[in-house]
Protein backbone atom coordinates (compact mmCIF):
# COMPACT_ATOMS: atom_id res chain seq x y z
CA UNK A 1 0.00 0.00 0.00
CA UNK A 2 3.08 2.32 0.64
CA UNK A 3 4.45 1.30 -2.62
CA UNK A 4 1.61 2.08 -4.23
CA UNK A 5 0.96 5.52 -2.54
CA UNK A 6 4.33 6.65 -3.59
CA UNK A 7 3.73 5.54 -7.14
CA UNK A 8 0.60 7.47 -7.06
CA UNK A 9 1.74 10.94 -5.93
CA UNK A 10 4.63 10.61 -8.27
CA UNK A 11 2.29 10.33 -10.94
CA UNK A 12 -0.06 13.37 -10.45
CA UNK A 13 3.07 15.01 -9.88
CA UNK A 14 3.83 13.93 -13.19
CA UNK A 15 0.17 14.83 -14.43
CA UNK A 16 0.34 18.35 -13.03
CA UNK A 17 3.10 18.78 -15.73
CA UNK A 18 1.53 17.00 -18.29
CA UNK A 19 -1.68 15.92 -18.31
CA UNK A 20 -1.49 13.70 -21.70
CA UNK A 21 1.75 12.32 -20.15
CA UNK A 22 1.97 8.88 -21.56
CA UNK A 23 2.99 6.36 -18.90
CA UNK A 24 3.93 2.90 -18.02
CA UNK A 25 4.57 1.69 -14.57
CA UNK A 26 5.45 -2.11 -14.95
CA UNK A 27 6.60 -5.17 -12.75
CA UNK A 28 6.27 -7.81 -10.13
CA UNK A 29 4.14 -5.39 -8.15
CA UNK A 30 3.51 -8.38 -5.44
CA UNK A 31 -0.14 -7.95 -5.30
CA UNK A 32 -2.82 -9.42 -8.01
CA UNK A 33 -5.07 -6.05 -10.27
CA UNK A 34 -7.68 -6.77 -8.02
CA UNK A 35 -5.94 -6.12 -4.92
CA UNK A 36 -6.29 -2.82 -2.85
CA UNK A 37 -2.65 -1.51 -3.71
CA UNK A 38 -3.95 -1.79 -7.09
CA UNK A 39 -7.12 -1.07 -8.07
CA UNK A 40 -7.78 1.36 -5.26
CA UNK A 41 -4.44 3.20 -3.70
CA UNK A 42 -2.62 3.17 -7.46
CA UNK A 43 -6.26 3.55 -9.34
CA UNK A 44 -5.71 1.18 -11.88
CA UNK A 45 -9.06 0.17 -13.99
CA UNK A 46 -9.58 -3.25 -15.15
CA UNK A 47 -10.63 -1.57 -18.48
CA UNK A 48 -10.00 1.18 -20.72
CA UNK A 49 -12.35 1.82 -22.30
CA UNK A 50 -14.18 5.52 -22.84
CA UNK A 51 -10.81 5.79 -20.68
CA UNK A 52 -9.21 9.41 -19.80
CA UNK A 53 -5.88 10.68 -20.48
CA UNK A 54 -5.57 11.08 -16.86
CA UNK A 55 -6.79 7.59 -15.93
CA UNK A 56 -4.31 4.68 -14.79
CA UNK A 57 -5.47 0.93 -16.97
CA UNK A 58 -4.00 -2.08 -16.11
CA UNK A 59 -3.25 -4.04 -19.32
CA UNK A 60 -2.53 -7.37 -17.47
CA UNK A 61 -6.76 -7.46 -15.34
CA UNK A 62 -8.29 -9.22 -18.06
CA UNK A 63 -5.29 -12.22 -18.16
CA UNK A 64 -5.92 -12.18 -14.54
CA UNK A 65 -9.79 -12.71 -15.03
CA UNK A 66 -9.05 -15.05 -17.69
CA UNK A 67 -7.53 -17.65 -14.96
CA UNK A 68 -4.21 -16.51 -16.01
CA UNK A 69 -1.12 -15.99 -13.75
CA UNK A 70 2.87 -15.31 -14.08
CA UNK A 71 3.34 -17.30 -10.32
CA UNK A 72 2.14 -20.09 -8.25
CA UNK A 73 2.09 -19.52 -4.57
CA UNK A 74 0.48 -22.18 -2.01
CA UNK A 75 -0.83 -23.92 -5.42
CA UNK A 76 -2.92 -20.78 -7.12
CA UNK A 77 -1.97 -18.94 -9.60
CA UNK A 78 -1.53 -14.95 -8.79
CA UNK A 79 -0.64 -12.00 -12.03
CA UNK A 80 1.75 -9.89 -9.69
CA UNK A 81 4.03 -9.29 -12.74
CA UNK A 82 2.15 -6.16 -14.41
CA UNK A 83 1.85 -3.52 -17.23
CA UNK A 84 -0.13 -0.27 -16.00
CA UNK A 85 -0.27 2.19 -18.85
CA UNK A 86 -1.90 6.34 -18.82
CA UNK A 87 -5.09 6.42 -20.63
CA UNK A 88 -3.25 8.83 -22.78
CA UNK A 89 -1.30 5.70 -23.84
CA UNK A 90 -3.79 3.07 -23.78
CA UNK A 91 -6.07 5.04 -26.04
CA UNK A 92 -3.92 6.56 -28.37
CA UNK A 93 -4.11 6.23 -31.87
CA UNK A 94 -0.92 7.83 -33.40
CA UNK A 95 2.39 8.35 -32.29
CA UNK A 96 3.71 6.12 -29.43
CA UNK A 97 0.88 3.32 -29.04
CA UNK A 98 -0.47 0.13 -27.22
CA UNK A 99 -0.65 -2.31 -29.88
CA UNK A 100 -4.33 -3.64 -29.43
CA UNK A 101 -4.63 -6.90 -27.95
CA UNK A 102 -0.96 -7.80 -27.27
CA UNK A 103 -0.16 -7.78 -23.75
CA UNK A 104 0.24 -11.15 -22.72
CA UNK A 105 2.11 -13.61 -20.59
CA UNK A 106 5.06 -15.20 -22.47
CA UNK A 107 4.71 -18.80 -21.26
CA UNK A 108 7.26 -21.55 -22.75
CA UNK A 109 8.23 -25.46 -21.83
CA UNK A 110 11.40 -24.72 -21.07
CA UNK A 111 10.52 -22.09 -18.45
CA UNK A 112 8.27 -24.86 -16.71
CA UNK A 113 8.47 -27.91 -14.53
CA UNK A 114 5.92 -30.72 -14.28
CA UNK A 115 4.49 -31.06 -10.91
CA UNK A 116 3.38 -35.03 -10.60
CA UNK A 117 1.55 -34.45 -7.19
CA UNK A 118 -0.38 -31.86 -8.82
CA UNK A 119 -0.63 -32.86 -12.51
CA UNK A 120 0.58 -29.18 -13.62
CA UNK A 121 3.10 -26.60 -15.01
CA UNK A 122 5.09 -24.36 -12.86
CA UNK A 123 7.37 -21.90 -13.39
CA UNK A 124 10.73 -23.70 -12.72
CA UNK A 125 12.38 -21.42 -9.97
CA UNK A 126 15.72 -20.66 -9.82
CA UNK A 127 16.22 -21.25 -5.89
CA UNK A 128 13.48 -22.88 -3.57
CA UNK A 129 14.10 -21.85 -0.46
CA UNK A 130 17.84 -22.70 0.17
CA UNK A 131 17.49 -25.06 -2.21
CA UNK A 132 19.56 -24.04 -5.99
CA UNK A 133 17.13 -25.00 -8.69
CA UNK A 134 18.94 -22.94 -11.43
CA UNK A 135 16.04 -22.83 -13.57
CA UNK A 136 14.41 -19.66 -15.23
CA UNK A 137 12.14 -17.77 -12.28
CA UNK A 138 9.72 -18.13 -10.05
CA UNK A 139 7.91 -15.84 -12.00
CA UNK A 140 6.73 -15.62 -15.89
CA UNK A 141 7.37 -12.09 -18.06
CA UNK A 142 4.59 -10.42 -19.58
CA UNK A 143 4.62 -7.93 -22.61
CA UNK A 144 3.33 -5.80 -24.46
CA UNK A 145 3.45 -4.54 -28.09
CA UNK A 146 4.21 -0.41 -28.49
CA UNK A 147 4.51 0.55 -31.84
CA UNK A 148 5.01 4.34 -33.04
Amino acid sequence: MAAASVVRQRIDAIYAQNDKAKIIIMGDLNDDPSNRSIAETLQALPDNKNGKDQQLFNLTAPLKARGEGTLVHEGKWNLFDQLIVSGALANSKKSLRIKPNSTQIYKQDWMLYYDKKKNDKFPSRTYGGTKYYGDYSDHLPVYLQVAY
